[in-house]
């Protein structure tokens, strides 16, 4: 059983037989199809109703047009006796050139005052695209001068950044050798602290040791001295005299070297000497002699 096309179907398969020019191509019957050839239809129609008026319209503007030139060439012949067909070449090329102007200007009709209000209009709008184009003259040379300055930044930017580039890597150069040097430094520091430590210890013993043996030596020798040479001995006006001489002697020695000792080291030199001092001055010359 057949089912009849409903009019929206029926409408919407009326669109396929615009196009005569190639065949319909396959497609789906379905709602969606159905619904967009309906739509096209539609629109087909309704641009049909448009042209259609449209074609009216200008029939009735040519039927006015013919009406005009009719009563113009009326208004010629009872005037002056002038017909379109009795005019010259020169004059029909004249009448050409006012009617091509006339469409150019778009104005309403060939009257004076046509022509110019809409020379007036056209002035207008030349001298506001004058000022535009001067305006944007004005805008397109600054934003050039605009331009010339940044070009000439961004070359000065990149003078300065291969110079910044060059000094960081003299000032590079600088810091990883005075880095090698302060690593060096400190090694050496070590070293020499070492060193020192180490010329502390051997200097303490090595002057405790020569102290001990110049006060031995300084109190057993005047012992040996008078009593080789008792003969002489009111030669020794003064034992405290000579006593003095050792011990500036003694003190310059120990001055010399304690000065580069710790604390403890030189006290212990200090009370060496302190020893010394006392048991010069504690010696009698008669108990040297005996």
């Amino acid at each position: 059983v057949v089912t009849p096309f409903s009019t929206h179907e029926r409408r919407a398969c009326s669109t396929l037989h615009f196009s005569r020019l190639s065949p319909v191509p396959q497609y789906e019957v379905n709602t969606q199809t159905v619904d967009i050839l309906y739509e096209l239809a539609e629109c087909n129609e309704a641009r049909d109703r448009d042209v259609s008026l449209l074609i009216e319209d200008m029939k009735e503007k040519a039927a006015e047009y013919d009406a005009e030139a009719n009563y113009l060439q009326g208004v010629l012949l009872e005037t002056v006796d002038i017909s379109p067909t009795s005019l010259f070449s020169e004059g029909t090329d004249y009448l050409n050139i006012l009617v091509e102007s006339a469409m150019i200007l778009d104005t309403k009709d060939t009257s004076l005052a046509s022509f110019f209000c809409a020379i007036n209009d056209m002035t207008s709008e030349l001298y506001a695209t004058e000022s535009e184009n001067r305006e944007m003259e004005r805008e397109l040379s600054s934003l050039r001068r605009k331009l010339t300055r940044a070009l000439m930044l961004e070359k000065q930017l990149k003078e300065d950044l291969k110079k910044v580039k060059e000094l960081l890597e003299v000032e590079t150069a600088k810091a990883d050798s005075q880095l090698q040097n302060l690593e060096f430094l400190k090694k050496k520091s070590e070293d020499l602290k070492s060193e020192i430590r180490d010329a502390e210890v051997d200097g303490t013993d090595f002057l405790t040791r020569h102290c001990d043996g110049m006060a031995q030596s300084w109190l057993v020798g005047p012992k040996i001295l008078v009593t080789e040479t008792s003969q002489e001995l009111p030669k020794l006006q003064d034992w405290r005299s000579w006593t003095n001489r050792a011990t500036s002697y003694y003190t310059s020695v120990v001055l010399l070297y304690s000065c580069s000792l710790p604390r403890t080291s030189h006290d212990q030199c200090k009370g060496t000497f302190s020893s010394f001092t006392e048991n010069c001055f504690s010696l009698d010359l008669e108990q040297l002699i005996h």
